[in-house]
This record gives structure tokens, C-alpha cells and sequence, in this order.
């Protein structure tokens, strides 16, 4: 039994052990119920008819393991009686820390590999080029000014917490409480207008990181400077993948793409009719392009996980060419964070850094 993340990760595996093996491999999930000796499921529907099938495989694989953990989904793993069981991840770590648990669920590790390790080995080699820009005059005026809103009401709500603190006897901290965006501002917006104001300026603010118009001239540039690759365009938001779109003529795949438009737009890239395509998380796992080498990062907001899973999209092995990722960071802005949160991953401090120029130059050679 295979169990894997998304639908399309599934049929790639059917297909796979159909090619690999000659045999045909069940489906489980997506509306049909093939449960064979050889069968490919997702972690929904394995949590759903686990407890119905779960004696009838020796043998369990889990892709992209580190989803196993998740409250839910790790019920379907102590359901199965599997004596066999294989994990299989890029990114076994998890915020939450439960990927504590895959060793009582899975098993212990029995083999580990860095990225950068097998960088023109088993993988592709690459670059990572970061491109520094800043927001437009009047997108800079706005953003500041959303900050000083947004400023003011916190600090306000800093001092009313403490005033309340003081009369109730509970001691403050020397900076005040702890500010939470999600028990503290989002909860309050379901009744609070103010509130509800303050939450739609700071989403409007990552609005205006996301959807810079000084990437997308960047992008251009980029676009040009690769007119002869495939180029894949990760962004942030389902607005700026559909902006994109409308600015390059070419598809964009969201959550909202409906299941016969993506495998669509897929197989039409994947045979090399499509040139570039945009994509707002959708294809962060799960999507397999080995002719793909070049990538462009115009935003993400889920941290090193995300990055590594963006990065692994290009560095399937296609002869000796190397793969780019390319990082467009709005500076003086909370994309200079994030970035400086996916350099702690291993396959970003050892990849070779270029800036734009540099890469221009290598590619006259």
C-alpha cells in the first residue's frame, strides 16, 4: 500500500509502478475503490478505510511522510498492521514538533541524505540567484502608512492588557503581552470593527509585498534572460498567479483550478508545449517535471519546508544541466525575513549564490 498527499501524486505513482513493475496498481481515493495487491491511496482516504483494509498489506509506504503526524491522519498508521512500513521525505521536520512521532509510527531512520550531498550526483546541480528589489513610490507610501496603523492598535492594545494585568494582579512582561495575530486579532475581528479593520490593512500589506509591480518587471527580465527554458513561477497568493497570467499570457494553477484544467495545463508542460507556468503552492510537493530547470520565486509564506519543496521541483537529474532558483525579495519588508528563514536549510547554505548580473554573465559562457 502506497499513501501519498494529493491525487496527482497518486495517479504518478500508478503509473510509475506500472512502467517500473508491468503490473497495475489499484487506486483508492478520487472516487474509485481498486483495493489490489499493489494499491495507491491518499492520507485522507487512508484515514477513512483503514480500519477495513488495514490486514490486508505486509508492506506500507509513506510519501512525504511528514504529513503522517498530523492529529488526524496518524490514526490511519496505528490502524494498520503493515509489519513492513517505509517513509519517504525531503522535509521530515514540522512546526507543530510532532515529527517526533514518526519513529513510533513508521520506524527509525535507516537512511539520510543532505541535498547539497548529492548535488550533481543523484540530483541535479544548481544555483540559487537572489534579486533584491524595492516597492514603487506610491506602494511604499501606503505600506508605511498601514504599518503606522497597524502599530498604533497594538500598542494600544498593549497598554489597555497591561492595564488590566495591574488590576488584576497578573505581572506584565518588561515589553508588555505578547501580541498573537490569531488569538488577538483575527478572533477579535468576528466582532470588534476595528479589528476587522486592522486585519484587513495587515493582509493588505502583504498584498502589497505579493503582488509588487516591481516583479513582475523582474520577472520580464528573467523571462528574457531564459527564452529558451521552461520556467516554472511560484508565488504567494492566488491573486498574484492570476496577475502572472494576465501579464504573460500563460496558465496559472491555483486552488481553485478545477481537476481536468490542471492535469491539462500539466501534461501540456510536461511535453514542452507550454513555455512557463505560474502556480501559487499547488505544486510546492507532488508535481514531477525533470526537464524543468529554472525557477522563479516571487513570494511564499510557509517557511523552509516550503522553500526545499520548491527548490526539489527542479533538481530531478536531465543529463548534466544545472537547475537556477531565482528569489525576488522585497527589501525593508517581511520578505526579507522569510528569506533569511529558508537560508537555515542545509540545501540553501551550501548552494553557490549569484546575484543577477552574474548569472547573465555565466549564461554568455
Amino acid at each position: 500500500l502506497v499513501v501519498v498527499p494529493l491525487r496527482d501524486l497518486m495517479y504518478q505513482w500508478q503509473r510509475r509502478i506500472k512502467r517500473g513493475l508491468g503490473v497495475e496498481a489499484g487506486i483508492l481515493g478520487d472516487g474509485r475503490r481498486e483495493v489490489w495487491p499493489i494499491t495507491v491511496t491518499t492520507y485522507d482516504s487512508a484515514y477513512i478505510h483503514m480500519r477495513e483494509i488495514g490486514n490486508r498489506f505486509r508492506l506500507i509506504v509513506y510519501d512525504e511522510a511528514h504529513h503522517l503526524p498530523a492529529p488526524t491522519l496518524r490514526e490511519s498508521a496505528l490502524d494498520c498492521l503493515a509489519p513492513m512500513r517505509l517513509g519517504l521525505t525531503a522535509t521530515p521536520w514540522r512546526a507543530d514538533g510532532a515529527d517526533r512521532l514518526l519513529e513510533d509510527l513508521i520506524g527509525p531512520v535507516v537512511y539520510q541524505e543532505q541535498i547539497a550531498d548529492a548535488r550533481g550526483r543523484t540530483l541535479a546541480g544548481y544555483s540559487i540567484v537572489r534579486v533584491p528589489i524595492y516597492l514603487g513610490d506610491e506602494e511604499q507610501a501606503e505600506f508605511d502608512a498601514l504599518s503606522r496603523r497597524i502599530r498604533a492598535y497594538v500598542a494600544r492594545w498593549r497598554r489597555e492588557a497591561q492595564s488590566r494585568g495591574r488590576h488584576s494582579g497578573e505581572p506584565a512582561g518588561d515589553g508588555g503581552p505578547a501580541f498573537d495575530w490569531v488569538r488577538d486579532l483575527a478572533s477579535r475581528a468576528r466582532t470588534d470593527p476595528e479589528a476587522k479593520a486592522i486585519l484587513r490593512a495587515w493582509r493588505r500589506k502583504l498584498a502589497l509585498v505579493n503582488r509588487s509591480a516591481e516583479k513582475l518587471r523582474v520577472l520580464e527580465d528573467i523571462l528574457r534572460l531564459h527564452s529558451g527554458d521552461q520556467v516554472v513561477i511560484f508565488t504567494a497568493s492566488n491573486r498574484m498567479a492570476l496577475d502572472v497570467s494576465a501579464r504573460f499570457l500563460i496558465p496559472a494553477l491555483t486552488a481553485h483550478s478545477d481537476k481536468r484544467e490542471r492535469n491539462r495545463v500539466l501534461d501540456l508542460f510536461g511535453c514542452g508545449e507550454l513555455r512557463a507556468l505560474a502556480a501559487c503552492e499547488v505544486l510546492n510537493e507532488g508535481w514531477d517535471a525533470p526537464a524543468v530547470k529554472v525557477g522563479v520565486v516571487l513570494g511564499g509564506e510557509k517557511g523552509i519546508r516550503e522553500a526545499v519543496q520548491r527548490l526539489g521541483r527542479l533538481l530531478r537529474k536531465t543529463g548534466d544541466r544545472a537547475a537556477r532558483l531565482y528569489e525576488v525579495v522585497v527589501q525593508e519588508s517581511p520578505d526579507v525575513a522569510r528569506t533569511r528563514r529558508r537560508e537555515r536549510a542545509d540545501a540553501y547554505q551550501r548552494a553557490p549564490r549569484l546575484s543577477l548580473d552574474q548569472a547573465r554573465q555565466v549564461d554568455l559562457f
